[in-house]
């Protein structure tokens, strides 16, 4: 019997699906190897050169195949009579409880001097629910999880949806997808490329304030503050009401030191709208560190917290005044709020693997660096290892 064409239609349809779905397969596992090969090969070269200093790096994707051979190369270039040796030990979606249960192996195949660890992520499901992802152990395929983790996510934030939708209009919206492409670059460290996109952002559309806004941000990210307050006065010429450019605005004059018109700047921000946590948190650190005018501050970081009952820095500032206004009780009090806050970012499971990464390199004389994620805060990775001795820590937000 012949098979009517809606049925070779359907079954051609079927069969492209199947086809594409294991070339993603063949070149996810392709990647996958690529990736593994030339961790491998830049660790048994940095090994091979038997440096003075070897240093290993562990943690998750914002360490795999990111920082670790640039620190070599600076560290070799800035640091006279030492050589560097930097190993790349960090697997994308790893936890702190597989590097925890790897520690000792990798530390007697490497003999590092020094060990850096940015960790705990992962940890979270609530972050990245991967447990409650039910993936069978019978089908193990990549592109099965990878699609399932993307859906799952997509359920989860909504947003994420949006940016689907704005995807599919590129030749309706050029300049925003340029922007979204250069928040990517930026996110990666590739200054260069994400300044060029944000500059075809502009020229896709120059009369969008925003894409002005966003270049002027990354300018100040850069300390390139001239360039920053020209993009802002750009901004603001084409849209006198943007909140944004007020507050970059408020960046760029503390940064001067000209604290008056950095706080005129963010109250802009602010009078425009009103809901602007951030703002009124910044207008209160002038007040607290560089004016030294604590009633002032207190007033505007209880706005701020008003707004943003999860800010934690803006009870941490409250702290900072009440006891400099000799009022123990209530700096306590606000301190102890902040602490709750800053501790939800980790479980107790990380804070104890923690714990034990530290005590397992004191055993073996080895040094340890703690890296803290970009955009949060340093103080609670400070608290899981309060106590510990010699660790050195680095803030991402500095």
């Amino acid at each position: 019997m012949k098979k009517s064409p809606f049925k070779q239609k359907a079954i051609m349809a079927v069969l492209g699906v199947f086809f594409s779905m294991v070339l993603f397969e063949i070149m996810l596992r392709i990647g996958g190897a690529a990736f593994t090969y030339l961790q491998e090969r830049r660790n048994t070269v940095s090994i091979m050169r038997r440096g003075d200093c070897r240093i290993l790096c562990m943690g998750d994707s914002m360490t795999a195949g990111q920082y670790p051979h640039l620190l070599e190369e600076i560290l070799n270039a800035r640091v006279p009579g030492i050589k560097f040796s930097v190993i790349d030990r960090a697997n994308v979606g790893t936890t702190s409880e597989f590097i925890t249960a790897r520690l000792d192996e990798d530390t007697d195949r490497y003999s590092p001097n020094m060990v850096i660890v940015m960790t705990g992520f992962n940890d979270d499901k609530k972050l990245l629910p991967y447990g409650n992802i039910p993936v069978s152990e019978k089908i193990p395929l990549k592109t099965y999880r990878l699609a399932r983790i993307l859906w799952h996510n997509l359920e989860d934030k909504k947003k994420r949806t949006v940016m689907v939708h704005k995807a599919a209009e590129l030749s309706l919206n050029p300049d925003k997808v340029y922007l979204n492409i250069a928040g990517i670059y930026e996110t990666k460290g590739d200054n260069s490329r994400a300044e060029e996109m944000y500059l075809k952002a502009i020229e896709m559309d120059d009369r969008n304030d925003n894409a002005y806004v966003r270049l002027a941000w990354f300018y100040r990210s850069k300390k390139r503050f001239i360039e920053s307050r020209e993009k802002c006065r750009i901004a603001l010429e084409i849209n006198p009401r943007n909140p944004y450019a007020y507050f970059v605005l408020g960046w760029c004059y503390k940064h001067a030191e000209d604290f008056d018109k950095s706080i005129d700047m963010f109250m802009k921000s602010i009078e425009i709208d009103q809901n602007n946590a951030e703002a009124y948190f910044e207008v209160g650190s002038i007040y607290q560190y560089n004016k030294k005018e604590y009633a002032k501050a207190i007033d505007v970081f209880k706005k701020s917290i008003e707004i943003n009952p999860r800010t934690s820095r803006a009870y941490r500032g409250l702290a900072y005044c009440y006891e400099k206004l000799g009022e123990p009780e209530l700096a306590e009090r606000y301190s102890g709020a902040a602490d709750k806050l800053e501790n939800q970012y980790y479980k107790t499971m990380t804070k104890r693997n923690y714990q034990q990464i530290k005590d397992t390199l004191d055993r073996k004389g080895i040094q340890l660096v703690c890296v803290q994620y970009p955009m949060c805060p340093i103080e609670p990775l400070k608290r899981m290892l309060a106590g510990k001795e010699d660790v050195i820590f680095v803030d991402n937000e500095r």
